[in-house]
């Protein structure tokens, strides 16, 4: 059984090697971690940059799309207006009040009930 002199020797070698680990190991911990998060920080800048350059490019896409969408609605419409003149020009425009009352009420052949 050791006696009290090896402990105290014993202590007395281990607590500043001790104390040299704690602090180096801290610093290199806290070198690490400030390390660590810049470049954390600068991959987050860089993915942010990517998805917005998706994101605009997708931005783009529909916009275009909407684009031609309008172009062949605004033709569709175009067609169907001549069209509907080309048939009958009376109903191509709405028509007056003084027109109205020499449209009939029903149906020639087909009685009231």
């Amino acid at each position: 059984m050791p006696d009290a002199n090896t402990i105290r020797a014993l202590t007395e070698m281990v607590a500043p090697v001790m104390i040299c680990l704690i602090l180096s190991g801290s610093v290199l911990g806290a070198i690490f971690i400030g390390k660590h998060f810049k470049l954390r920080a600068k991959e987050l800048e860089l993915e942010a940059t990517l998805h917005s350059r998706e994101a605009e490019a997708r931005l783009r896409a529909m916009e275009t799309r909407q684009a031609a969408i309008e172009t062949a609605l605004t033709s569709l419409i175009g067609l169907a207006q001549a069209q509907s003149q080309r048939m009958d020009p009376q109903f191509a425009s709405p028509p007056d009040r003084a027109n109205l009352s020499a449209l009939p009420l029903a149906v020639p052949g087909r009685e009231r009930r």
